[in-house]
């Protein structure tokens, strides 16, 4: 009896809301694999745990790219987030190599006071700072 109900509920779900829920449950496929390949300690052997693992990460993948293409995100943002991500994990892991740690790093860099005063017209101000607050004396 709960099943039908439970079914029926489902059918109600538009596109975008089925597109989400499935999108869930292939995520916690995906962490359950993560967490029963730990468990087994069978994730460097080409075991079963692997297999089942990168089946999973497959189905998420998929789900991704239904995402996309239905228009909830864009590649640009998955694009982007993901490249917020690494910068963090150089910071706080060792997942992320060295020569990519030291590039983000540079990019932390204060420019020196040569860069830091070269703007010269108000526009100028404005698209670097995103707005003007009177004289280039500040005043």
């Amino acid at each position: 009896m709960d099943e039908k109900i439970i079914s029926k509920q489902m059918k109600e779900l538009d596109e975008r809301q089925q597109l989400l829920v499935i999108a869930m449950e292939e995520c916690g496929e995906m962490i359950q694999a993560c967490s029963k390949a730990l468990r087994r300690g069978e994730l460097y052997d080409h075991s079963d745990s692997e297999t089942e693992l990168k089946k999973e990460v497959g189905d998420v993948y998929a789900m991704i790219e239904l995402l996309v293409e239905w228009d909830v995100l864009s590649w640009d943002e998955i694009e982007n987030r993901r490249d917020v991500k690494r910068k963090k994990l150089s910071r706080w892991s060792d997942l992320i190599s060295v020569s990519e740690s030291k590039l983000y790093e540079q990019e932390n860099t204060p420019m020196d006071t040569e860069q830091q005063f070269t703007i010269s017209t108000e526009e100028e101000y404005v698209e670097k700072f995103g707005g003007w607050r009177g004289g280039v004396t500040g005043k």
